[in-house]
Protein backbone atom coordinates (compact mmCIF):
# COMPACT_ATOMS: atom_id res chain seq x y z
CA UNK A 1 0.00 0.00 0.00
CA UNK A 2 2.47 2.51 1.02
CA UNK A 3 4.72 1.85 -2.25
CA UNK A 4 1.87 2.40 -4.03
CA UNK A 5 0.74 5.74 -2.44
CA UNK A 6 4.45 6.77 -2.81
CA UNK A 7 4.38 6.22 -6.49
CA UNK A 8 1.40 8.05 -7.26
CA UNK A 9 1.97 11.13 -5.12
CA UNK A 10 5.21 11.86 -7.77
CA UNK A 11 5.45 15.70 -7.62
CA UNK A 12 8.09 15.58 -10.55
CA UNK A 13 4.74 14.52 -13.69
CA UNK A 14 4.58 17.11 -15.70
CA UNK A 15 2.16 19.80 -16.31
CA UNK A 16 0.71 18.92 -12.54
CA UNK A 17 -0.77 21.24 -9.86
CA UNK A 18 0.20 21.94 -6.42
CA UNK A 19 3.55 19.90 -6.13
CA UNK A 20 4.39 21.03 -2.89
CA UNK A 21 1.18 19.27 -1.47
CA UNK A 22 1.81 16.20 -3.46
CA UNK A 23 5.67 16.36 -2.39
CA UNK A 24 4.32 16.86 1.02
CA UNK A 25 1.80 13.60 0.75
CA UNK A 26 4.74 11.81 -0.67
CA UNK A 27 7.08 12.84 2.39
CA UNK A 28 4.54 11.56 4.84
CA UNK A 29 3.87 8.38 3.01
CA UNK A 30 7.65 7.11 3.06
CA UNK A 31 7.57 8.49 6.61
CA UNK A 32 4.88 5.79 7.47
CA UNK A 33 6.61 3.43 5.60
CA UNK A 34 9.33 3.91 7.61
CA UNK A 35 7.80 4.00 10.85
CA UNK A 36 6.10 0.44 9.72
CA UNK A 37 9.37 -1.33 8.92
CA UNK A 38 10.85 0.19 12.02
CA UNK A 39 8.40 -1.74 14.30
CA UNK A 40 8.68 -5.00 11.81
CA UNK A 41 12.24 -5.18 12.43
CA UNK A 42 12.77 -3.52 15.61
CA UNK A 43 16.23 -2.68 14.45
CA UNK A 44 16.73 1.26 13.42
CA UNK A 45 19.35 -0.06 10.62
CA UNK A 46 17.65 -2.87 9.78
CA UNK A 47 14.77 -0.63 8.72
CA UNK A 48 17.00 2.18 7.14
CA UNK A 49 18.34 -0.37 5.30
CA UNK A 50 14.88 -1.99 4.00
CA UNK A 51 13.72 1.30 2.99
CA UNK A 52 17.16 2.32 1.41
CA UNK A 53 16.38 -1.07 -0.62
CA UNK A 54 13.10 -0.27 -1.50
CA UNK A 55 13.83 3.45 -2.41
CA UNK A 56 16.79 1.90 -4.69
CA UNK A 57 13.84 -0.32 -6.62
CA UNK A 58 11.10 2.46 -6.72
CA UNK A 59 13.51 4.64 -8.15
CA UNK A 60 14.63 1.96 -11.00
CA UNK A 61 11.18 0.86 -11.55
CA UNK A 62 10.46 4.81 -12.81
CA UNK A 63 13.77 4.94 -14.73
CA UNK A 64 12.54 1.57 -16.54
CA UNK A 65 9.01 2.91 -16.49
CA UNK A 66 10.52 6.28 -18.51
CA UNK A 67 12.46 4.29 -20.61
CA UNK A 68 9.62 2.19 -22.08
CA UNK A 69 7.59 4.92 -22.23
CA UNK A 70 10.12 6.83 -24.95
CA UNK A 71 10.27 3.62 -27.06
CA UNK A 72 7.92 3.44 -30.14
Amino acid sequence: MSLTAITLFNPNVPNISHTTAIRLKQQLYIYLLQRYLLLKYRSESESQTRLQNLMIILNEFKIVNSNDLTKP
